[in-house]
């Protein structure tokens, strides 16, 4: 499947990121990897995928942002935001939580877990200008639209800065 992101996005000029599979972001010409609190460490990744490679970690508390951005991160997910099938067990993070999550790091933040069009104009409330989706599109009977609807929310927050 990455093999076929690759070929799809490259050409376009989009970037592709691993999620949780450090050794094979290491054998593919990706752009960086996405690491989960139980995978290998960022700064693993960093030295094996250089200076320049893409590192997300997710997190889910204040302890683990402020742990995160003291390492060679260049962005994080936040969450579970909201409750998700993707991630059953995954506690939802509360609006105050998110909120001084977000106010404790400069790094890009994406939101992650449960996000809907529906719900994600709490989320910019609190500051959120990124999301990374998959149920609320996967499962949509018009996709393109919701991906949409998700964009037009994130640059009308963008527009009122």
């Amino acid at each position: 499947m990455a093999r076929l992101a690759l070929k799809v996005a490259a050409p376009r000029g989009v970037p592709v990121l691993l999620n949780d599979d450090l050794e094979l972001a290491r054998r593919l010409p990706v752009q960086g990897v996405h690491l989960g609190q139980q995978d290998a460490p960022a700064t693993e990744a960093r030295r094996l995928l250089g200076p320049e490679a893409w590192i997300g970690v997710s997190t889910h508390s204040l302890a683990e942002v402020e742990a995160a951005q003291r390492g060679p991160a260049t962005h994080l997910g936040l969450g579970a935001c909201f409750a998700t099938a993707t991630q059953p067990r995954a506690r939802p993070l509360q609006s105050a939580a998110r909120t001084r999550c977000l106010a404790a790091t400069l790094l890009p933040v994406f939101a992650i877990g449960g996000v809907t069009p529906e719900n994600l104009p709490e989320l910019v409330e609190a500051g959120v200008r990124r999301v990374a989706v998959s149920a609320c599109v996967l499962e949509s009977l018009d996709p393109g639209e919701v991906a949409r609807r998700l964009q037009r929310i994130l640059a009308a927050a963008d527009s009122n800065l």
